[in-house]
């Protein structure tokens, strides 16, 4: 069995690849003409990767999981893992709709604003959630986070496959010609066995 926390850890490092890419983008953006087709790209996968499969895994399956084993849901990381995502959800929200008004001038405030709070976000489930995980679950737990990992990705599959928003990320980064370390690793969920 593929260990689901280093699978998580695997979509962080894609999510960083992205968020770099929109970052070194954004700084171009403000000196001339945007180019919608990579940002309607970019609003695709933050969408549809960051806060639809990637969100539904963590709290679906591994916080229910977490709070379970004795894990605070309310007023300890987790429930500061899920107040920011809201204020994510709300920022890829705006972004998306500046995009689709075709407004570059917009799209670098909020993106700058966004990409904060997702980053400081990633680093505190990696700091204060998966560490945690990895003392607390059981071999049992780990089959059924990995088991509820590959449900949701079936399900956002029908929408935007797994491998679609992977190209898309990869296209994203391509622009931006830096490879993260864990690119490599990066691999659609099998059905466990």
């Amino acid at each position: 069995m593929d260990d689901p926390i280093d699978a998580l850890l695997e979509e962080h490092a894609l999510q960083r690849g992205v968020f770099g890419a929109l970052d070194f983008e954004t700084t171009h953006l403000e000196q001339g003409p945007s180019q919608y087709p990579f940002w309607d790209d970019a609003v695709l996968f933050l969408r549809e990767f960051v806060t639809e499969r990637h969100r539904r895994k963590e709290e679906e399956v591994l916080f229910l999981l977490l709070v379970q084993r004795g894990l605070r849901d309310r007023g300890g990381p987790i429930g500061i893992v899920r107040a920011e995502r809201a204020d994510a959800n709300d920022l890829i929200q705006a972004l998306g709709a500046v995009v689709d008004e075709r407004r570059p001038d917009a799209i670098g405030p909020i993106w700058r604003e966004c990409t904060a709070l997702l980053r400081g976000h990633l680093q505190r489930e990696e700091s204060f959630l998966f560490p945690p995980a990895r003392q607390l679950l059981e071999p049992v737990d780990l089959s059924r986070l990995q088991r509820g990992c590959a449900r949701i990705d079936r399900e956002a599959d029908r929408l935007h496959p797994r491998s679609e928003l992977v190209e898309i990320a990869s296209r994203i980064r391509s622009r931006w010609r830096v490879r993260e370390p864990t690119e490599d690793k990066i691999r659609p969920h099998g059905n466990p066995q």
